[in-house]
């Protein structure tokens, strides 16, 4: 609902003075910032109404760069990307709730923040003037819609069949997907359809991606198989951040069904329930979590998030943080 809601807004121009965008669908969530930024912020003006603050902010800095006014303009815009300033251990709770309380009419504030503690005060006054907004993977009838009005847009077509294949192939998120269809635009020239053997010699299916290949090395203890493939996937100069996701999606996906299997939940229905975009995936996710163990689940997970903060606050540098964390996981 609150999807729609925020779309509604943008079409009216009707915007809610605060939004709290989280979720896994990187992509959605930068293309929804970017209308924001462009609802808001008067490009003439942007270095002086539009701030962002990455990694960390203190809730005086937060606080003093909402309270101060405009130059020049109605509105500004204040962007907030994983500070981890909502989060249950944060200081100056009270601050941030009484600035939520008080809230200045020219202000609008972006959170993006996955870490935001749902069950405190300062959540609640956040709620009563903002709207939070979950970005989770498109479904896959939302995935063709989409795939198809790109193809539009480029003059190019796909039969229905080439369109699953396509899907199936090209990853779990939307970027993926964006690059992979550039990827096919590009080697059809002027060619009007992509044909499924454009898709076959250009795409290799997601989960038998270097990416992936890590992940179901890490899942099987293969040592060998996850250094082989993070290898390569430093020398394709993969982002760290990227091949963080991927692990961390691939192992909260096990771990949610490794927690369904416990209790009893039907296959069919465990495969509904894990929400990924590719039927494959999901059935793959519950074998493996069939074959692990949850304490190791549990475990892996509490690296992952520590790896993530680490590499955050700038405890470990990137490469090295990602390299340990492949270490742990294989214990």
């Amino acid at each position: 609902m609150s999807y729609q809601t925020l779309k509604e807004q943008l079409k009216t121009g009707q915007l809610s003075p605060c939004f709290h965008f989280f979720g896994e669908e990187q992509y959605l969530k930068n293309h929804y910032i970017g209308l924001l930024k462009n609802a808001v912020v008067d490009g003439a003006m942007e270095t002086f109404n539009y701030t962002v603050f990455e990694g960390s902010v203190s809730p005086d800095t937060l606080i003093t760069a909402l309270q101060t006014p405009p130059m020049m303009a109605e509105k500004k815009l204040v962007l907030l990307k994983d500070t981890g300033i909502f989060t249950p251990g944060a200081a100056g709770k009270d601050q941030l709730q009484a600035m939520f309380a008080d809230w200045p009419s020219y202000a609008y504030l972006v959170a993006a923040e996955d870490k935001f503690d749902k069950r405190s005060a300062v959540y609640k006054a956040f709620l009563k003037i903002g709207l939070s907004v979950e970005f989770a993977y498109r479904t896959r009838a939302d995935l063709r819609v989409w795939v198809l009005k790109i193809l539009k847009q480029n003059g190019k077509t796909m039969k229905a069949d080439t369109l699953e294949v396509f899907i199936d192939a090209a990853g779990v998120d939307m970027h993926g997907i964006l690059g992979n269809l550039e990827k096919l635009i590009a080697f059809t020239a002027d060619r009007s359809e992509i044909k499924k053997e454009d898709v076959e010699a250009l795409l290799v299916r997601s989960f038998m991606t270097k990416e992936y290949m890590l992940t179901d090395a890490l899942l099987a203890k293969n040592q060998e198989g996850a250094f082989a493939a993070l290898s390569a996937l430093w020398e394709m100069q993969t982002d760290p951040i990227r091949i963080l996701t991927v692990i961390a999606s691939n192992f909260l996906s096990v771990a949610h069904a490794r927690a369904l299997l416990d209790d009893k939940v039907p296959y069919p229905a465990i495969v509904d329930a894990l929400h990924l975009p590719s039927a494959f995936l999901a059935k793959k996710a519950v074998e493996t979590a069939g074959k692990t163990d949850s304490r190791r689940l549990d475990r892996a997970i509490h690296a992952i998030k520590e790896t993530d903060y680490k590499m955050k606050l700038g405890m470990v540098e990137p490469k090295t943080g990602i390299t340990l964390l492949c270490a742990e996981l294989l214990k």
